[in-house]
């Protein structure tokens, strides 16, 4: 029971799966940014399977999250990889080129975000 000194306890989250709920494999993501939001694309590479035997990409799901929820996504992860390398050691990811960031930089500037150099 609540009191005047112990409050009330917050009531359990209940979880309940979608019917479309589903486990996927994706070895490619995407993201495209828009006003408040980012959509997350998530695909599959399937080497060699596409008509000119390239590499065909697979579009599986795409997920929309407000900035502040990738924010805490990225938040997160960074906590979790955090222990993870402490375990297993440094995980490499590829760099990023100057024309990769000025790309991203003008698709931000396309979608309303100024910044203070501008």
């Amino acid at each position: 029971m609540a009191t005047a000194e112990t409050p009330a306890p917050a009531p359990e989250r209940q979880w309940k799966r979608s019917e479309e709920y589903r486990s996927l494999f994706s070895n490619v993501w995407q993201y495209r940014i828009g006003r408040g939001e980012v959509a997350l694309l998530f695909s599959n590479s399937q080497a060699g399977m596409g008509f000119d035997g390239n590499p065909e990409i697979v579009q599986e799901v795409e997920i929309f999250v407000t900035w502040r929820q990738l924010k805490t996504i990225y938040a997160t992860l960074t906590m979790v990889f955090d222990e993870l390398e402490a375990v297993v050691g440094p995980i490499p990811v590829p760099s990023v080129s100057d024309e990769q960031r000025q790309a991203l930089r003008d698709h931000l500037k396309a979608n309303g975000v100024t910044f203070d150099e501008d």
